[in-house]
């Protein structure tokens, strides 16, 4: 059930980023404003990668302690929330937020629920994969003749918002249950996904990725608790033993 207690920080989770000198300024400005949490997904050049500790000053400890990952799925298995920084936001039907506005939203989260950052790779950000697992989206109002962030610089931003609003977001909840772990959400899709193919709902095999994108993102937008993904368990089983 929610609690009154607050929110713990966020964890920032980088995914395929292409040089360590920008996961070490990473690391900097994540704990300048107290986030600690860094989780990796596939890093190009490798990791540890001693490009990376050089750039982070006093940072090393977020370095040493960061987590490395596969994917995005591995990444936010633990998540209840989980919000994909990116520049398409209206081609996307996933709410958006600005970094003040979600760093107050994250503050009003129940302190057993845990929320994540993702951040793309410098050169194409995330990709409708990665999108997928978003139950909402981040994008940065900056002067529109010069758009472009460095890695560094958008966590910073977020990070700062969310320092700033530590002691100054009520904590507010009315939801009666907490919201599932990504983890449970996906094993529930991964279900239903092998139920669909089944029962032919994919034709076009190449239409089978961009759909089930589609159906992951309606799920995670709905942001459903553990009973509720019980219940679409129960449904994707009673669907098999009528198949």
């Amino acid at each position: 059930m929610p609690t009154s207690a607050a929110h713990p920080a966020p964890c920032v989770i980088l995914v395929r980023p292409q040089m360590a000198v920008n996961i070490g300024m990473v690391a900097r400005a994540m704990l300048n404003c107290g986030l600690d949490e860094l989780r990796i997904v596939a890093p190009r050049d490798g990791w540890p990668n001693p490009g990376a500790n050089s750039a982070a000053a006093g940072a090393l400890r977020v370095i040493e302690e960061a987590q490395i990952y596969d994917d995005v799925a591995a990444a936010t298995a633990d998540c209840n929330h989980i919000f994909a920084t990116t520049a398409r936001v209206r081609e996307l039907d996933i709410p958006a937020y600005p970094p003040r506005p979600l760093a107050e939203k994250i503050h009003q989260f129940p302190a057993s629920e845990k929320s994540a950052i993702l951040f793309g790779p410098e050169a194409s950000g995330l990709s409708n994969d990665d999108l997928s697992y978003a139950t909402g989206l981040v994008h940065y109002p900056v002067n529109p003749e010069c758009t472009s962030l460095n890695l560094a610089q958008a966590v910073l931003m977020f990070a700062w918002e969310w320092w700033m609003a530590r002691e100054q977001t009520p904590q507010q909840y009315d939801r009666e249950e907490d919201t599932a772990p990504a983890e449970s959400i996906n094993i529930m899709l991964d279900r239903l996904e092998s139920q669909l193919e089944k029962g032919q709902f994919f034709p076009i095999p190449e239409n089978r990725d961009p759909m089930m994108g589609k159906i992951r993102n309606l799920i995670n937008r709905a942001e459903p608790s553990e009973r509720e993904v019980k219940i679409l368990h129960g449904i994707i089983t009673a669907l098999q033993r009528s198949s």
